[in-house]
């Protein structure tokens, strides 16, 4: 490479174009950590709708951090130069990718369930009120999607298989799970192979066998056992819960017949619960719910009711 323009690197190194030996030789050590830094920022956008405001904020708050930690690193007006044209082409690159028309995003509503075969032949049952969207061009390299609600995964061998649930994840190569994340409630559970899950943006990372699970309610994280051989909302009948956070179980029940829930102040949403709800009534799902804790119910409006 004859002509050591900074942008022009920058760019090819982006594209995949050169290695790291080789943009080290035309720049240095300092700033391709820094590009890296900056493409593991992007890369953590939420999508979809891009905050561009949030991201751009999260990544000059990193970048101050790492000025401070290398304070003794010369920092000449060409290499900020360069710096500041890779953020725009990177912020550029990612809105017109992820606003394309390539994104691919299902979405169900109350009562819904719909099954979706990804490009390497994985299988997503997507359950009621729930969302899912993931990038085509980008699946054969990075299996990755994000999710809001709950979904059964049959994951295809291959590469690492990611689930982005707002900011946590769930890790695989080749297996069966199911995972749930509504408000601050998440659940995993694996019917086959090994999980990984990552909550909270957490260094460490939980790894769950087949016949196990985990619920984590914000605060707490527990591990416990899955006896069934795949969830049995996917029959489309009932739903059901092993010592589940009652908060989740209120949610899961909200997310299926679209309804609101007001709570009284003395009603515990921490408390456990083992049991299900059925899929045909909604009065009958809460008092499948609350009669066994001894809680009670009303109607307070057509789609919303309050527990007391």
């Amino acid at each position: 490479m004859e002509n050591r323009d900074t942008d022009t690197i920058i760019a090819k190194w982006l594209a995949g174009e050169i290695s790291d030996e080789e943009f080290v030789q035309e720049e240095s050590h300092e700033t391709l950590e820094a590009m890296k830094l900056i493409a593991s920022e992007v890369e953590q956008w939420s999508i979809p709708p891009v905050d561009k405001v949030q991201g751009m904020a999260r990544l000059q708050e990193r970048l101050d951090q790492t000025k401070q930690e290398a304070k003794v690193i010369p920092l000449g007006r060409r290499w900020i130069t360069g710096i500041a044209a890779a953020i725009a082409l990177i912020a550029v690159s990612y809105l017109v990718f992820f606003n394309s028309d390539d994104l691919m995003q299902y979405n169900t509503v109350a009562g819904e369930l719909e099954v979706i075969e990804l490009p390497d032949g994985s299988t997503a049952t997507l359950n009621s009120s729930s969302s899912l969207s993931y990038a085509p061009k980008s699946w054969p390299k990075k299996r990755r999607l994000k999710l809001k609600g709950e979904a059964y995964f049959e994951v295809a061998k291959g590469s690492t298989f990611t689930v982005e649930i707002d900011d946590s994840k769930v890790e695989v190569l080749g297996t069966k799970f199911n995972v749930r994340k509504r408000q601050q409630f998440l659940s995993v559970e694996c019917f086959e192979g090994k999980v990984g899950v990552t909550i909270s943006n957490s260094d460490s990372t939980s790894v769950i066998l087949a016949g196990e699970n985990i619920q984590f309610d914000g605060s707490d994280l527990t591990r416990g056992r899955t006896e069934d051989i795949k969830p049995i909302w996917i029959d489309g009948n009932s739903t059901k819960f092993k010592n589940a956070a009652l908060g989740d179980v209120f949610e899961a029940l909200k997310a299926q017949f679209g309804i609101t829930i007001e709570y009284d102040p003395k009603v515990d949403l921490s408390r456990k619960y083992s049991g299900s709800f059925v899929h045909s009534n909604v009065e009958t799902a809460l008092r499948m719910v609350c009669d066994p804790l001894s809680l009670s119910y009303k109607k307070a409006g057509s789609d919303n009711y309050q527990i007391y």
